[in-house]
This record gives C-alpha cells, structure tokens and sequence, in this order.
C-alpha cells in the first residue's frame, strides 16, 4: 500500500454534511454526478446516479456520496457494532459543550460527536 486515499460517507443531506465538515477545516476539492456504465459496473449495480463531493484538509480526504437513484437502509450504529466505527480528526481545540475528557496519560483530549448522518468523528485535540 502506498497511502490512505480517502474515507467515504453515504449522507442524506448534501448541504448539511458539507456544512458540517466545513467547521473542521475540510474545504470542497472536486464535486461530481456520477452515472453510467463506469459506476454501475463498479458497485454491481444498475441505473446508479450519484453526487459525489471530495473534501480535503491537509492531505486528508473525505469524499461524501449522495445518492440520488437508490436510496439507503436508515441503520442505528453503535461505536462497537461490527465494520468502520469511527473517522478521528485532530482539531486544534474541542469545544467544552462537547465535554472532551482528558486521556489517563494527559497527553490528549477526546470527544465524540456525530454527523448529520449519524456517523461518529472523534475529536482529538494534543495537548
């Protein structure tokens, strides 16, 4: 492997997922509709139709899917059900109404909040 290319989040709302990541520093790099043969071949599907939005931050990539032909199962996740469970981003400060707590070494503060979709980001800040 050479490198972590980017995370990618099926959203409901386009604008409020943007919006959302926007306040952690992410700003839109590239945004597409994707459709046709390309797209339906890779994901074994058929007539798909999908607003991609690739947000970046220092190297780091999220690319947020919007799917406009099929739409998705609602699913509550929990932080231990089985698959991805979490994207952690560094921030340089964590808002005191997110209640970070303090790690047993001191050497960072930590809160969890979800997206708009539900999807939990830990915030980390290095203290």
């Amino acid at each position: 492997m050479q490198m972590l290319r980017h995370v990618g989040i099926v959203v409901k709302s386009m604008p409020d997922t943007l919006q959302f990541y926007r306040q952690f520093g992410f700003d839109p790099l590239d945004t597409n509709t994707e459709c046709g043969e390309f797209i339906d071949t890779i994901l074994s599907l058929h007539g798909v139709k999908v607003v991609t939005v690739k947000l970046h931050n220092k190297g780091t990539v999220i690319e947020l899917l919007c799917p406009l032909s099929h739409g998705s199962f609602i699913v509550n996740r929990h932080i231990f059900d089985y698959g991805i469970s979490h994207i952690a981003l560094t921030v340089s400060e964590i808002d005191p109404v997110h209640n970070p707590q303090t790690s047993p070494d001191g050497k960072v503060k930590v809160a969890f909040i979800s997206d708009p979709d539900g999807n939990m980001v830990e915030l980390v800040e290095e203290l």
